[in-house]
Order: structure tokens, then C-alpha cells, then sequence
């Protein structure tokens, strides 16, 4: 049920569909006597996209979820295992085309088969699942906060940023669909870890870096920074 409701309220809350929906509400009263208010309606909602997509709310947005947890330091010990969170394969896509498809995390895998050459004998887990609310027979086969809520250590390893860093805020984005998109990104997980935490899926609403006193109790996780949260 959290899975079906979240799915639900995540489409009207995403950013992009609000302010497509406000421009859709103006254009069908402009030719009713609320057509002053349907004008305004239209223009607000061609200003908020054109704002959202070249500004750089994105990056503000983004920073402290891909900054929150630090690059992880190897000078403490090898992992006892290696989580390699989902989200790197399009299922839909794959089944279809029968070839395995990758998204653009695939960069988790990549590091995943790095590690594994770096420390052959840790233990290399793949979670995932899938979240296509309207296609779920199809599956790729949880984030730091979720393991840690049920007694499971684990160092994230961050991969797939998005941002170069706070001086990115300063930037024009030189593609308007692609700002939209990160932003729609970033107010996921912003609200994914809002619900998590409402729910108790996670103890704190914003997890930080924890370091284990035993390398040989915690386990690695690969996960974009930005996206660690989507697949639980």
C-alpha cells in the first residue's frame, strides 16, 4: 500500500507536472468568462518552466544530497561485502528488446566490478526490484538510512554525481528539459526521504556519514548519491 500511495502522490507532487497541469487549467478557462485568470494561469506556467529549467534551483536542491555523505576512505579495511543498489537496468526495456539495458547508473556496476577486483573476497550483494507502479510483473532481480533502521551498518560509496559542486549554483543550465528533470530528480528524493522518515522507514530524516568502529562489521553500499533513496 505505501508502495502504490507513494507512486501515486509522487506523479502530482513531481514539479514538471504541477507546472505543466497550471498552463493545461489556463488554457481550458481562456475561452470561458475566467479568461483573464486562464491567461494568467498560461503565462505563469511557461514562466515557471522556462525559470525551473535554466536557473539553477536544481543544484541547490541537489548539493546537499550528494554532498551529505563523504568519498569513502579505504585506509580503514576491506569490506566484508559489497551492496550494489538497483536501478541500473530498464526492465521493461529489457525484457522487450531482450538484451539487457542499462539507465544512467550504470556507473553502480561499473564500481561494483572494480571493488570486487580490489577486494575479491567481500561478498557482492545486487538489490533492486522494480518500481514501475503500472508494469510490476517485471523485476531487475534498499539506501543507507533503510539498512541502518534495521541494525545494518553500511559506508555508501557515492557514484553517478550530477553536480561539479557549489559552484555549479552560479551556472545557467544550457538545456531547459534537463534542468526540469533533475529538479523533478532532486524533489524525489527530498520528498522520498520526508515519507520515509514520517513512516519510520528510516530513524533520521536526513542520514549523515556514520563510521563504524569495525571495518568488519559494515558492509558497501553503491549508490548514486542523488538517487540511493529511490530503490528501497
Amino acid at each position: 500500500m505505501f508502495f502504490i500511495v507513494s507512486r501515486l502522490l509522487g506523479f502530482f507532487i513531481t514539479p514538471s507536472n504541477i507546472l505543466v497541469g497550471v498552463g493545461l487549467v489556463g488554457v481550458v478557462l481562456l475561452p470561458t468568462r475566467f479568461s483573464r485568470v486562464g491567461c494568467r494561469l498560461v503565462v505563469a506556467s511557461v514562466v515557471m518552466i522556462v525559470a525551473v529549467g535554466v536557473l539553477p534551483l536544481w543544484v541547490a536542491l541537489s548539493l546537499p544530497l550528494e554532498d551529505r555523505l563523504p568519498q569513502w576512505d579505504p585506509s580503514s579495511g576491506a569490506p566484508n561485502g559489497i551492496i550494489v543498489l538497483g536501478g541500473v537496468i530498464s526492465p521493461s526495456i529489457t525484457v522487450a528488446r531482450h538484451q539487457v539495458t542499462l539507465t544512467e547508473a550504470a556507473q553502480r556496476v561499473t564500481t561494483a566490478v572494480e571493488l570486487a577486483r580490489r577486494y575479491p573476497a567481500a561478498r557482492v550483494v545486487f538489490s533492486g526490484g522494480n518500481s514501475d507502479l503500472f508494469n510490476p510483473g517485471v523485476s531487475e532481480a534498499r539506501a543507507v538510512g533503510a539498512f541502518r533502521k534495521v541494525g545494518f551498518p553500511v559506508e555508501a560509496y557515492p557514484v553517478n554525481y550530477r553536480t561539479t559542486g557549489s559552484d555549479e549554483l552560479l551556472s545557467i543550465s544550457g538545456a531547459l528539459m534537463g534542468g526540469i528533470g533533475n529538479t523533478d530528480d532532486a524533489v524525489h528524493e527530498w520528498l522520498g526521504l520526508l515519507a520515509y522518515w514520517m513512516t519510520g522507514r528510516i530513524a533520521h530524516l536526513f542520514p549523515g556519514p556514520v563510521l563504524p568502529t569495525r571495518r568488519s562489521s559494515a558492509a558497501q553500499e553503491i549508490a548514486s548519491p542523488l538517487t540511493q533513496h529511490a530503490k528501497r
